[in-house]
């Protein structure tokens, strides 16, 4: 029972690793002391209320604001997603620019032909790919500087 209670507190903390350690440390010596004074884990758990609600009046008392947590976090996953995005661009593009034949050149011919190719569309795979990536990154960037400027 007690175990339970304290994985679905930790479960419930929206605070850094080192609070979310202190409090379950407090919590298991809140136990502890109570069972030295003859409380069962039933009536610890019924004085500390639901797990959602300890865990809130927890942050309440630390002066932690979830809200502001859950928005730093989702831009920092942002952040993390759109790198990965810019990754994924830039070696598109370089496999693309690798696989690509010399111009002037049908298949796999043997020397040049004085056949040319040209299609409708202005611009290369490679050429997109590598745009994107640096319009991603440098939105990831702008994230960046903004986060960093937040927490100062």
């Amino acid at each position: 029972m007690r175990e339970e209670y304290i994985k679905k507190v930790k479960k419930e903390l929206a605070v850094s690793r080192k609070h979310k350690c202190e409090i379950i440390r407090d919590l298991n010596e809140a136990f502890d002391s109570a069972k030295e004074h003859g409380e069962t884990e039933k009536q610890v758990i019924d004085r500390l209320g639901s797990p959602k609600d300890f865990a809130e009046n927890i942050e309440e008392t630390i002066g932690f604001n979830r809200a502001k947590y859950r928005k730093k976090r989702k831009t920092t996953i942002e952040i993390g997603c759109l790198c990965a995005i810019a990754i994924c661009c830039f070696i598109g593009a370089l496999i693309a620019t690798s696989s690509a034949l010399p111009d002037n050149v049908i298949g796999q011919a043997d020397a040049m032909t004085a056949i040319t190719v040209s299609g409708s569309f202005p611009f290369d795979i490679s050429t997109i790919l590598l745009t994107l990536g640096f319009v991603v990154a440098v939105i990831a960037v702008i994230l960046m500087v903004g986060l960093i400027r937040k927490k100062k």
